[in-house]
């Protein structure tokens, strides 16, 4: 009997769930996988970590231009409309009725400009008008458009990927002419550009698509308008307006409306997906197949389109943290943590849980309701129209109204998520690193760079389901949240408490299978400040050490500094120090240096800082390098620092800090860490910024700074191991210079093909 009853009330929710799925499924968007943007990413390299970092530099504010243009006059059933705006008038209340004029597009780039300067907390600012108040939407005229030369179904032909990669870059093409021919726009003033063409967007088609020559909406790159309108020529530079003098190299293409068949759907989302690419965001589903990958928790996937588009919720905490509108807080312990939602005061967002180098968890809380009390979300249309979003799916308009605007502004909108908890995020920047240039960050199902961690157990996000008859692809529930009172999770484990480790369904362990040793429970109920506790059971004791403020760029070298046969380690900071520990983790030198450490509660706490030797206004960039070069049984200890100064340290304590030996200063920046050699003429080997090398001989207190390259040099490499008395010299230009015992050229060779050598740690 009690299997009976438990098959029902499984076949039940199962199918009710199922029925739920699919009519998110029937208006949810199926984006076209756009590229993104490159310009704002940076690449950078440090010694602790010699592979590159993806990192995204974005300015305070982007001005936005937008163009209103429409098709040749058209009759065909495969495409919505006839090609042109719809400026008619309504006889009833519409969601983004027409007549879609320039006011229009107005308002749908105040809801733009909302919703970012409201995600990321003022970070970003987006400009659509002048001081003036005069607004970048042309033409100027109110129901007026620039016409395209082709109808609609010339750019998308409905024939392949192929055919509609060309049609979408020649209608972006023809779009910037049209508006270039008009003289009318100064295209160098702008920092985004946005197509809105007549028609519906393709992306919300029903299940049976009568149009499938409607237009996706896409960003379009540099990459994308070189291989479709420029045969891949690498001359080039983008579309030349303003008579040669400016380029448009990317850019965004959006439709008129997406309400189609009844169903009323927002622009709003689409507009943020797109701009998320713009910014630099890749695609968190999986671009391969199109199933989801982060479902609704996020922008760059189901998320967008949240309340039919009206209510994207917010971007997601990998998203954050990769803009740069947070910083998460690394944790190793805790007791009852606060995590708060994106909009309490609380400042601690998102925190991070480190597995290993590229390996981690995020935290982050994420609430549907934190300004009021009951389950509505409030709006407010371009007439200050109030309006109420509700748990049924229901737009709620106030009494008495003859005419609804665009919703330009919405009050919370992660009320667009399938529930409310603590959400937790594995992250892999190995995968993000090598498939972000691609696109495929997620589209390992298995393996996802950026994957939601869900909380009932089944980690079925993306899964194909097909119940009697009822398909879709899962985007996530409200149990995939994590809170103390998670049926779901409770059921799922057998458990009386919901918690987070190695031995729960889900686990902690890492992609590799390795057991974490991290432990998160305690999880309070709902609220928008949760909290939660940390323990990892597989750190040794006295770690980890807190080596202070800006203490990373360098990476840890160990060695044996005082000759018991045991290492000891040393890194060097931005600050000024170097720091050193024994392998047990307390202080090598007995001093009573300590450093400021705030708790997540807010508390400051002193803590001890294992200072080794200290240096004025120096910020050491390179890693330390350790010898023994007068072979008198004690380590020195050599570092540089960014202001061409040589440091050479050895490991006796007279006073708590170890003997500084040699203090001397170069009129250029160093740009490797030392290098040192017991079978050369000098011990001591650095490069500079100026393609300079730098030797000193201690022994017989020498030195010499020989120019060798054009560029900076980033690597120096040491060939008498092997049997040569030379070194080998490489630039950031790939310039490759083998080098004698006199510091004299005897070969050189240019090994780059193009592109920069990145500073690599060699010896």
């Amino acid at each position: 009997m009690h299997w009976k009853r438990l098959f029902w009330t499984l076949f039940i929710l199962v199918f009710v769930t199922n029925i739920v799925l699919a009519k998110e499924k029937r208006i949810a968007a199926r984006y076209y996988k756009s590229n993104f943007s490159q310009r704002f990413i940076k690449m950078s390299t440090s010694f602790s970590q010699p592979q590159a970092q993806l990192r995204v530099e974005i300015p305070d504010t982007l001005k936005i231009l937008a163009l209103r243009v429409q098709f040749q006059p058209d009759n065909d059933r495969e495409t919505t409309g006839n090609g042109l705006f719809d400026l008619s008038e309504p006889d009833s209340i519409v969601i983004n009725s027409p007549p879609h004029d320039r006011n229009y597009f107005i308002n749908q780039l105040k809801a733009l400009k909302h919703y970012y300067e409201n995600v990321s907390r003022g970070k970003l600012s987006l400009q659509i008008a002048d001081e003036m108040g005069n607004y970048f939407v042309y033409p100027l005229q109110s129901d007026s458009a620039w016409s395209l030369p082709h109808e609609m179904a010339y750019y998308n032909p409905n024939a392949g990927e192929e055919a509609l990669d060309k049609g979408l870059a020649e209608l972006f093409r023809d779009a910037i002419q049209a508006a270039d021919q008009s003289g009318n726009v100064d295209f160098s003033k702008f920092d985004v550009f946005i197509v809105f063409h007549a028609g519906v967007g393709w992306e919300f088609s029903q299940e049976f698509d009568t149009t499938p020559k409607d237009i996706p909406s896409v960003f379009l790159n540099i990459e994308d308008l070189r291989k479709n309108i420029a045969d891949n020529d690498p001359s080039f530079e983008g579309i030349s307006v303003n008579d040669g003098a400016f380029f448009v190299r990317e850019g965004i293409i959006l439709p008129e409306t997406e309400s189609q068949g009844g169903v009323e759907i927002a622009m709003l989302g689409s507009e943020v997906i797109m701009l998320g690419h713009q910014l630099g965001l890749p695609n968190l589903f999986d671009t391969d197949s199109g199933r989801p990958g982060i479902g609704q928790f996020g922008i760059m996937d189901q998320g967008s389109g949240s309340f039919s588009g009206f209510i994207p919720v917010q971007p997601c905490a990998w998203s954050k943290i990769f803009l740069g509108w947070e910083k998460p807080i690394t944790i190793y312990s805790g007791e009852d943590v606060p995590v708060a939602a994106p909009l309490a005061s609380n400042p601690n967002k998102i925190y991070k849980i480190p597995i290993n180098a590229k390996e981690y968890f995020l935290i982050e809380n994420r609430q549907r309701n934190v300004l009021k009390s009951r389950p509505v979300a409030i709006g407010y249309d371009e007439y200050g129209n109030r309006i109420e979003f509700n748990d049924n799916g229901e737009i709620i308009l106030p009494p008495g109204i003859q005419k609804l605007g665009v919703v330009t502004e919405i009050d919370e909108y992660d009320f667009g998520l399938p529930g409310s908890g603590i959400v937790i995020w594995h992250i892999d920047e190995s995968v993000i690193e090598q498939r972000y240039a691609e696109n495929r960050v997620n589209a390992d199902m298995h393996h996802r760079g950026v994957d939601v961690v869900e909380a009932d157990g089944a980690q079925d996000i993306g899964y194909f389901f097909n119940f009697f008859g009822i398909t879709g692809f899962n985007s996530g529930s409200a149990y995939d949240f994590w809170w103390k009172n998670n049926d779901d999770h409770l059921w799922a484990n057998q458990s009386q408490t919901v918690e987070f480790t190695p031995n729960t369904m889900p686990n902690t362990n890492a992609y590799s299978g390795a057991n974490t040793g991290i432990y998160i429970t305690n999880f309070s109920d709902l609220d928008s400040v949760m909290t939660f506790s940390l323990e990892m059971k597989n750190f040794r004791a006295n770690f980890p050490i807190y080596l202070g403020a800006n203490s990373g760029l360098s990476h840890i070298v160990t060695a044996d500094l005082n000759g018991d046969g045991n290492d000891e380690m040393i890194a060097a900071t931005e600050n000024g120090e170097i720091l050193a520990w024994n392998g047990d983790g307390t202080s090598f030198l007995q001093n009573d240096e300590t450093t400021e450490l705030v708790k997540v509660n807010g508390d400051t706490i002193a803590v001890a800082l294992p200072v080794f030797a200290k240096a004025e206004e120096i910020e050491f960039s390179q890693p330390v390098s350790i010898s023994d070069v007068d072979h008198n049984g004690i380590a020195e200890v050599a570092a540089v620092g960014s202001n061409g100064k040589f440091y050479l340290w050895d490991s006796q304590d007279d006073n708590g800090y170890a003997d500084e030996l040699l203090e001397m200063a170069i009129s250029a920046n160093f740009t490797t860490p030392p290098l040192v050699s017991e079978h050369l003429d000098f011990q001591y080997f650095c490069g500079t910024d100026e393609g300079q090398l730098f030797a000193l001989n201690y022994l017989e207190n020498k030195f010499i700074v020989k120019s060798v390259a054009d560029y900076a040099i980033v690597g120096v490499a040491d060939l008498s191991p092997f049997g040569f008395s030379d070194l080998i010299v490489v630039s950031e230009e790939g310039e490759v210079f083998r080098i004698n015992g006199q510091l004299e050229i005897i070969w050189q060779n240019n090994l780059s093909a193009g592109g920069k050598f990145q500073p690599l740690a060699v010896a």
